[in-house]
């Protein structure tokens, strides 16, 4: 029929009864799943927090690493979800 097509990569929102949720695409999620993630309910949780520690001088340079060990923390795991089992209207 005329005037149907395939969206492709268009979607940048979704307005629910429950406010609006920003839609961000991957390639390498599976077609039938969509996550729902609310990004204000993830921070970063150091065991060490970042240092510089100078390693040595040659010439006019300084050699250094920053040095760090750091996760993801997810702060209330019943907040997100995903979407799954999608149906096509015949």
């Amino acid at each position: 029929m005329q005037g149907e097509g395939t969206l492709k990569n268009t979607i940048t929102a979704y307005e629910s009864d429950f406010g609006t949720i920003s839609v961000v695409l991957d390639r390498w999620m599976p077609k039938a799943v969509v996550p729902v993630l609310e990004m204000g309910k993830f921070k970063i949780a150091y065991l060490r927090k970042p240092f510089v520690q100078q390693l040595s001088i040659v010439g006019d340079s300084k050699n250094a690493q920053i040095i760090t060990e750091y996760t993801l923390e997810y702060l209330n795991e019943a907040t997100s979800g995903k979407l799954s089992a999608f149906a096509t209207g015949a």
